[in-house]
């Protein structure tokens, strides 16, 4: 499941969109002057709108991005936009689906949102942050949002020429930060300190079950038998109980707890000493997942996690953060904190359309296996596909999103390839797709994920790549079915099974 509910999209019905007196065209969007809109705009605070569209003519703006352009002028221009960002921190909370009520991360939540607003001013320096009219709207709204978990200079996953190749390891290396080991510092103290309490009721757990077997012992010592006898006795009790023989296949890992019982319970075998000993082992197994827990927590990899997800909770709660998902951003912008333009410090400019899917794929005739196509035998560079030569990375539009990695666990930002693996999974069968499909299926899953609409999204990723398509309009564009991870790019089709011929009858 995904960090925020995405629901799979419908077929695309979209109708023909008028332009001018009564003229059809089935291209050109709508346009007109702002009108009224479900999303009326407030008397704004004092500097400039923060609704940029790079992508679209503010002179003849798609009417399908409205409600989206004037929702963002509402939660981050105005003086109510801007009380509703500081009040939305109480209300963020990590996944449900991937942290469940009365997991440890859920109950630590509190201790992890005060870990990353209290490093917004360590994230501000790191930055060189100073305010002004143009990026006054960070200082607003990005609380929780001035440091990436993974670190100052992140890799985009999918912006490296070996990706799916044996080098690609390398090349997705991150340079690490301060940042997440100043997040480490805000909470081990805490969760070491729970550890240490699990690791105390471990020991009372282990004491209980050490106790129930030698009660249960000296309660029915006198049924043992000796020798020969007592063990042949053991085998066929174990043979009736079949609960209790699966127990006590058990027990040896309990510090010999097994040998002590031995001498005694295959004589006096009982299905109700099984079940006894399966709720104590039960109890031991849930003190050890949150021992372990605690451990995966504080390791590199954990961090990152958390850190990632935490800040994904606050930017899903904050109304602002939330509404300017709906406007793409070119990956080369994303940081571009002096300007106010991007992303808070802390997000990721997520590339709806992985730059994966424009590299060119070919399929190895002995391993029907595919893979991506080097510009030469030495080279690292992948080639591109064809009628995508001008496709640029740091041009394309992205989404800010919280996670620097493509891990499912890491924030929104894995959250995302995650979704876009699930819906491109039957795509993946065949080396080529529309264009057209797979920007519907990851504009309609991600755009309702924060309320944006679908069809400006759409408007935005079409007025970019029609710009760089080299073959014609785009609804005849083909691209790479891929997810942006890592070998998830085309796959051979399932075969098959050959069925065998019949028996001969004689």
């Amino acid at each position: 499941m995904s960090l925020f509910p995405i629901p799979k999209p419908k077929p695309s019905t979209s109708k023909p969109t008028r332009r001018g007196k009564g003229k059809t065209s089935d291209k050109a969007p709508e346009y007109r002057p702002v009108g009224q809109s479900k999303y009326p705009v407030s008397r704004r605070v004092s500097g400039p709108n923060t609704a940029t569209f790079y992508y679209l003519d503010t002179k003849r703006f798609p009417v399908v991005c409205e409600d989206d352009r004037n929702r963002i002028r509402n939660e981050c221009d105005t003086h109510g936009g801007k009380q509703r960002s500081k009040d939305s921190m109480q209300e963020a909370r990590l996944d449900p689906r991937k942290h469940p009520p009365g997991s440890l991360t859920r109950r630590l939540q509190d201790k992890f949102k005060d870990a990353v607003t209290t490093l917004d001013n360590f994230g501000k320096q790191k930055v060189k942050y100073k305010k002004n009219p143009q990026n006054a709207w960070l200082e607003d709204h990005c609380s929780g949002q001035w440091n990436k978990p993974g670190g100052d200079k992140v890799r985009d996953a999918d912006d490296n020429a070996t990706l799916d190749t044996p080098e690609a390891a390398q090349t997705m290396k991150r340079e690490k930060s301060g940042s997440i080991e100043e997040f480490k510092k805000q909470i081990e103290g805490q969760v070491g300190g729970l550890q240490k309490q699990f690791e105390g009721k471990l020991a009372e757990a282990h004491k209980k079950l050490t106790d129930f077997a030698w009660d249960y012992m000296k309660q029915h010592g006198k049924d043992a038998f000796d020798g020969a006898a007592e063990k042949m006795a053991q085998r066929k009790a174990l043979t009736r109980f079949p609960l209790l023989a699966k127990a006590l296949s058990r027990l040896s890992f309990y510090e010999g707890l097994g040998t002590l019982i031995g001498n005694t319970a295959g004589a006096i075998a009982t299905d109700d000493m099984a079940k006894a000993f399966d709720i104590l082992e039960k109890e031991l197994d849930a003190i050890r997942q949150q021992i372990d827990d605690c451990r995966r927590m504080l390791s590199e990899g954990g961090l990152e996690d958390i850190m990632a997800s935490t800040q994904a909770g606050i930017a899903l709660a904050n109304p602002c953060l939330k509404a300017r998902k709906c406007m793409l951003v070119p990956y080369k912008d994303t940081g571009k904190t002096s300007k106010g333009q991007g992303c808070c410090p802390g997000q990721t400019g997520h590339h709806l359309l992985p730059g994966a899917m424009f590299r060119k794929y070919s399929q190895n005739p002995e391993t029907k296996k595919y893979a991506p196509e080097k510009v030469s035998r030495d080279s690292k560079k992948i080639k591109p596909r064809p009628c995508w030569e001008s496709y640029e990375h740091g041009d394309a539009p992205t989404m800010c999103l919280e996670g620097t990695t493509n891990n499912a666990t890491n924030g929104s930002h894995g959250a995302a390839h995650e979704v876009t693996g699930e819906l491109l999974e039957k795509d993946r069968e065949q080396p080529d797709m529309p264009y057209t499909v797979a920007r519907d299926k990851i504009a309609t899953a991600l755009g309702r994920a924060f309320g944006c609409n679908p069809q400006c999204i759409i408007e935005q990723l079409d007025a970019y790549y029609k710009k760089i398509h080299n073959c014609g309009p785009l609804e005849s564009a083909t691209v790479t079915p891929h997810s942006g991870n890592q070998h998830g790019g085309p796959k051979p089709a399932p075969t098959e099974p050959v069925p065998t011929a019949p028996d001969a009858p004689f």
